[in-house]
């Protein structure tokens, strides 16, 4: 199997790389990489869609945006999802993200935390495109 991300060292907090053939996939592989930093994403059944809607004024914003509202879903409603279907577009100058995920309740004993993540930083954010591919890092506070 494709690895999803990998996790770049960093001193404090957590780092994480992702690519994808256009910036949906790499929303995608962000979110993916988020959830597995903080449970066992494989534990995950995508028994119950979710769907959201982020806006920025630019990309890193949107990913900033989108990895947040991740975190308060873990945080606040206790759900973990582990399918994801992202899709970006441009409308009037603002990019807007919309977002299907498949998860289930978050519990403890079956979905093993990992590392409880408290927000999303926009400290050594990068997104770029690099021989045919979208690459995005982004360090996580925890």
């Amino acid at each position: 199997m494709e690895k999803i991300y990998e996790s770049l060292p960093h001193t404090a907090d957590v780092k994480l790389l992702v690519r994808g053939k256009d910036l949906n996939e790499v929303f995608e592989r962000a979110a993916y990489a988020l959830i597995d930093t903080t449970v066992d994403i494989n534990k995950v059944e995508p028994k119950e869609k979710v769907e959201i809607t982020v806006t920025g004024s630019d990309i890193y914003e949107l990913l900033y945006n989108f990895l947040e509202e991740l975190i308060i879903l873990v945080d606040a409603d206790s759900k973990v999802f582990s399918k994801f279907k992202v899709n970006i577009h441009q409308e009037n100058g603002e990019y807007i993200l919309n977002a299907e995920m498949w998860g289930e309740k978050l519990d403890l004993k079956k979905h093993n935390p990992k590392i409880h993540i408290k927000a999303a930083t926009y400290h050594e954010m990068e997104i770029r495109k690099e021989d045919g591919e979208y690459i995005a890092s982004f360090v996580l506070d925890i």
